[in-house]
């Protein structure tokens, strides 16, 4: 029975973290992402560093060991992989009509043209999976 409790617990700690990261972009992030111009070549950074200064345009930076391997990969940065214009935005997972979708695009909390190159964004996906 203490061994259910204490699953339940990390779970729902796990959880709580996954949400507020995600919940912190929309409160901060809109000043903070460029509009428009092709994505920024990071590749002189060292992977750590480029995961601070990318993860760190719209929330504290995370330490990859805050949480287990399987949640960074399946579920927090999938989710981050939007607020980077990696993944394209797509009216059935965001929004219920075409009107709410077109104004969700021009808040500005979405980049329209990815704000780093593939191949930055495969490093910190990297970094995170070998250092959780």
């Amino acid at each position: 029975m203490r061994y259910k409790r204490c699953q339940r617990w990390k779970s729902f700690c796990l959880n709580f973290i996954v949400i507020f990261m995600v919940s912190s972009l929309f409160l901060t992030c809109k000043n903070e992402i460029k509009k428009e111009g092709a994505p920024t070549d990071l590749s002189s950074l060292s992977d750590e560093k480029l995961a601070k200064t990318m993860c760190g345009r719209c929330h504290l930076y995370t330490q990859p060991d805050l949480l287990d391997k399987t949640t960074w990969v399946d579920k927090v940065l999938p989710e981050m992989a939007y607020y980077v214009g990696i993944k394209p935005l797509t009216e059935k997972m965001f929004a219920t009509n075409e009107k709410d979708f077109k104004g969700l695009l021009l808040s500005g909390y979405f980049p329209a043209q990815p704000l780093l190159l593939q191949k930055d964004w495969d490093r910190i996906v990297a970094y995170y999976k070998s250092n959780a």
